[in-house]
């Protein structure tokens, strides 16, 4: 789908050849909107990428290493194939957490620049605005010390017209 938006069939634009009896891909990009952004047409998700669900996790201490390291492994494979864009979001469980520190483990040892990947996270709508602003806060505080930015940011969930009202407000 991605590929059919940015203007050529996904068979044009994915580059895939055979080495062996497996499969060699490099994830191709586009520009991204109206920005020269260029964004792979892969990104890897975060709604999985975490160890349990709601807020109850705010250390890594509390990260079963086991799990970590797997989300460190699934990182690690999606830049070996060319994908650079991380999506999470503040309702995703410990996600933003284990990719900060997944993401800022590979740059601090060179494996990575953090200018060679994209990351975004997003925050749901409130009624409220200062509820929003605190949400937001809480997500910059987890992620803006190993990453020192945030390159995307979206609001999550709106699927409704009081959601859309929310944002707009």
């Amino acid at each position: 789908v991605g590929a059919a938006v940015m203007g050529a069939s996904f068979r044009e634009k994915v580059r895939i050849a055979t080495v062996g009896d497996s499969w060699a891909f490099r994830c191709p990009t586009g520009r991204f909107g109206r920005t020269e952004l260029q964004m792979p047409i892969l990104s890897c998700g975060g709604c999985q990428m975490q160890q349990a669900w709601g807020g109850a996790i705010s250390s890594m201490d509390a990260i079963d290493p086991a799990q970590h390291a797997n989300c460190v492994a699934v990182i690690r494979r999606a830049l070996a194939l060319g994908i650079t864009h991380f999506e999470t979001a503040r309702g995703y469980g410990s996600s933003e957490l284990q990719f900060a520190a997944a993401l800022g483990s590979l740059i601090e040892s060179g494996e990575i620049r953090r200018s060679e990947i994209i990351v975004q996270t997003k925050v749901a709508a409130e009624a409220d605005p200062q509820t929003f602003k605190a949400a937001l806060a809480a997500s910059l505080q987890t992620l803006l010390p190993a990453l020192g930015y945030v390159d995307l940011f979206a609001f999550h969930g709106i699927n409704s017209e009081k959601k859309l009202k929310q944002v707009l407000e």
